[in-house]
């Protein structure tokens, strides 16, 4: 059985420095510490999806992403095991204390909450879930949503919006076993959108 240290770290630097941003999530740590650091290098902005992962993500390295990321993603679950392993009284902290822009906790069947900053002033939205047509496999379910906020966000659709359509593929994947085998269609995104918050996407 490999362990992630067996695993050779090659990153092509060229494709950090021409990204518009760098995604994160759990993985072979040495591999994400030197890609984080690259992405800083090129002042290309971090997005991390937190998975509560120690192995993946020591506090060292759990810090450091928290602290070095514009845009992060959790679960309510993580968001309570940050604030307890690092010390936070509140996850907003990281809007004073690093370079967040935008938190996203995703809560489940309650939906998730958008905190971001405007101006000086953390705002905090609550999004309603989008209820798919059945419960099959909630496997891939987060990076569903992290895959819908980023097509929102890459089309200037802003942080609610794009949390709204973060919600609305995560419909989708829960409906069918496995992570990639209910992608939706743009079409059907737009008129699942439609049904669930108004309005066009």
């Amino acid at each position: 059985m490999l362990t992630h240290r067996e695993y050779k770290v090659e990153i092509d630097e060229n494709l950090v420095r021409k990204a518009t941003y760098g995604i994160i999530t759990v993985g072979n740590p040495e591999y994400n510490m030197e890609f984080a650091e690259l992405c800083i290098k090129y002042n290309v902005p971090i997005v991390f999806g937190m998975k509560c992962d120690s192995n993946a993500f020591p506090d060292h390295i759990l810090k450091f992403m928290l602290e070095n990321s514009e845009i992060i993603f959790m679960n309510d679950g993580e968001r309570k095991d940050i604030e307890k392993r690092l010390g936070y009284g509140n996850i907003k902290d990281l809007f004073c204390d690093a370079n967040a822009k935008c938190i996203v906790v995703t809560k489940g069947s309650k939906g998730s909450q958008v905190l971001y900053l405007e101006g000086d002033e953390i705002k905090a939205v609550d999004i309603k879930v989008v209820k798919p047509n059945r419960i099959v496999d909630t496997a891939g379910v987060g990076d569903a949503y992290i895959a819908g906020f980023m097509y929102g966000y890459f089309q200037n659709k802003g942080f609610i919006k794009s949390a709204q359509v973060g919600s609305v593929f995560s419909s989708f994947i829960i409906e069918e076993m496995g992570c990639l085998s209910n992608i939706p269609t743009k079409e059907q995104v737009n008129q699942r959108y439609k049904t669930n918050y108004g309005g066009e996407l």
